[in-house]
């Protein structure tokens, strides 16, 4: 009988009222769940994190591509423009010199009618001199432009082709401010805007 009730105890004192195994396995799993750190949040919040920085530096790093294509853009356009300019100053200058050479033509040609004319009056004067047997002399004086050339005094000359060639040269004169009021105007238009371009990529 003794040896029956020594094992009844032994069976209570090893079941699960001891604390167990059971119990024991628990508190392992979370002392590892502790130890390694692997809260599902965590690793959630780190996960997103990690991806937010992937993203931004993306968005940087494509806005930083897209100023130096802007900036890029911006030069081509400078150096276009600079040409441009450089271009219609040499047109410019090229129509300035035409106007210069068509008004001293004008004047040219309208000292060559002044003198004719000076000198026919002069020529008719002496030959009433001569008539009335005066004593006093006219000398013809030439008034011609330091610009005509000696050899065409001696040609033949026409006062009412010269003036209509005046008339026309002077209507081509016109033509041509014109032309050349235009061109500066776009001109300085260009040259404004190659200025803000200029600061503009100087404050960037």
């Amino acid at each position: 009988m003794f040896d029956d009730d020594d094992d009844n105890d032994e069976e209570e004192v090893s079941g699960p009222a001891s604390g167990g195994y059971g119990s024991a396995t628990d508190d392992d799993d979370d002392e590892d769940e502790e130890e390694d750190g692997t809260d599902p949040e965590t690793e959630r919040r780190a996960d997103a994190e990690v991806a937010r920085g992937k993203n931004d530096r993306a968005f940087y790093d494509n806005l930083a591509k897209e100023e130096d294509a802007r900036h890029n853009a911006m030069r081509v356009d400078l150096q276009k423009r600079s040409l441009a300019v450089g271009e219609l100053r040499q047109k410019l200058h090229h129509k300035e010199s035409e106007l210069r050479e068509l008004s001293m033509k004008i004047t040219i040609e309208e000292d060559r009618i002044d003198y004719e004319k000076k000198k026919a009056y002069r020529r008719g004067v002496g030959d009433i001199a001569d008539t009335v047997g005066g004593q006093t002399h006219i000398e013809s004086t030439p008034i011609l432009s330091k610009d005509i050339d000696p050899k065409d005094i001696d040609e033949e000359f026409s006062v009412e082709r010269a003036e209509a060639h005046i008339k026309q040269m002077k209507s081509e004169k016109i033509e041509l401010e014109e032309v050349l009021r235009d061109m500066l105007e776009h001109m300085h238009k260009e040259e404004r805007a190659l200025s803000q371009l200029q600061h503009q990529l100087i404050r960037m």
